[in-house]
């Protein structure tokens, strides 16, 4: 994934997220969102579900960035993403003990 896009993506959210705001409906943002809902399915779903969407796009960015300007290699910005996610979804550490 390219930096534009994770940028044209992040941007996109935070308008469907301000129109959430203004009280318009998921029938209403979807007609207004529908070719991003279409080119996009499950970042648009995740503005609704997951109210880290947001945060996630920033940390791809942020990961993204590194990488372009070779601070970590490929291998090292998948292990950062996945330790960053894998809070959300995995017990704790401690847990598998």
């Amino acid at each position: 994934m390219d930096l534009t896009a994770i940028n044209n993506y992040i941007i996109t959210v935070q308008l469907i997220k301000r129109d959430i705001s203004n009280n318009l409906t998921r029938p209403e943002i979807l007609e207004k969102w529908k070719a991003f809902s279409v080119q996009n399915p499950k970042i648009f779903d995740s503005v609704f579900t997951d109210p880290k969407c947001l945060e996630r796009l920033e940390k791809m960015k942020k990961i993204c960035l590194e990488l372009k300007s070779n601070h970590i290699t490929k291998y090292e910005a998948s292990v950062q993403f996945g330790k960053y996610i894998s809070k959300d979804y995995l017990p704790p550490k401690s847990k598998f003990n």
